[in-house]
């Protein structure tokens, strides 16, 4: 939403804030469900790193996150192309800390300020911090573990734009 506005310095670059939230005190449950956050493509700024902030209200034990440009055609929640994995801490599989946040390590992407960005994650347990509305900002959402499906089907929109993604910052040599 403040794109550009606050940025802490890398290695040969600047980490720099893309778009965050600040949660509104619910939680939704989603155990054993799949979260494809789409975020619009005028929160994004262009750079050559990304790394995600997730967020939870109890513990929230996430055993796959991927990071994608939107496809431009198809469903609003479709990759583009085979999806990049964040890591955490050199880890496939993440924990969020019970009424806390999870940074991902920087992963290696070309963030296109001109596409939407979709962050999808598959949660085996616990509940995420939720943003009744932020514009542009859309949650889909389907059981099982989806969250590298390229071109998935049967997602449902969640009442709330955002469900565990809070922030986004995006690497800009």
């Amino acid at each position: 939403m403040l794109a550009g506005m606050f940025a802490t310095r890398g290695q040969n670059g600047i980490w720099t804030l893309a778009t965050q939230w600040a949660h509104d005190e619910s939680y939704a449950n989603w155990a054993g469900f799949t979260l494809r956050v789409v975020i619009p493509a005028s929160a994004l700024i262009a750079g050559s790193r990304v790394r995600v902030t997730l967020s939870a209200e109890s513990q929230m034990d996430i055993p796959a996150v991927y990071v994608g440009h939107a496809a431009a055609s198809g469903d609003v929640y479709d990759f583009e192309s085979t999806p990049t994995r964040l890591l955490f801490g050199g880890n496939t599989t993440a924990s969020v800390p019970a009424n806390g946040d999870l940074v991902s390590d920087g992963v290696s992407f070309s963030v296109n300020p001109a596409k939407n960005l979709i962050v999808s994650a598959y949660a085996s347990s616990g509940r995420s911090r939720k943003i009744t509305t932020l514009p542009g900002w859309t949650t889909r959402y389907t059981t099982g573990n989806d969250a590298a499906t390229v071109n998935p089907t049967g997602y449902l929109t969640s009442a709330y734009a955002a469900n565990l993604v809070r922030k986004v910052e995006v690497f800009v040599p």
